[in-house]
């Protein structure tokens, strides 16, 4: 603002956005997020490549193409499932194991 108006009381602590590696390193503070777990989703190279920097794995939606910092790159988001296997893979197995798990409660009365 050119002429701030000093009646206003602005927050003490300061506002970290993306791309700084700073607000990467508290959302991971507050989540308790382990970044070399963790897939990262973003339409901006920016903010991709300091999730690269921090340690996450980085999807890039919007373009085919792969640059530094970019693991997969997604034209659409609908293009996941072919991306990514893997996680449907795992659901899938996942599914399958609690229902052939699952028993019936039998309740008998004397």
């Amino acid at each position: 603002m050119a002429n701030p108006d000093s009646s206003i009381e602005l927050p003490k602590t300061s506002v970290v956005c993306k791309p700084s590696e700073g607000a990467f390193e508290q959302v991971f503070k507050m989540a308790n997020i382990n970044p070399k777990k963790t897939l990262f989703f973003d339409d901006s190279i920016r903010n991709i490549q300091t999730g690269k920097r921090v340690g996450l794995h980085t999807v890039w939606v919007g373009t085919s193409h792969r640059e530094e910092g970019v693991d997969i790159a997604l034209e659409h988001i609908h293009n996941i499932r072919e991306a990514l296997p893997q996680l449907w893979d795992a659901v899938d197995d996942k599914a399958k194991e609690i229902r052939t798990r699952q028993k019936v409660a039998i309740e008998t009365i004397a």
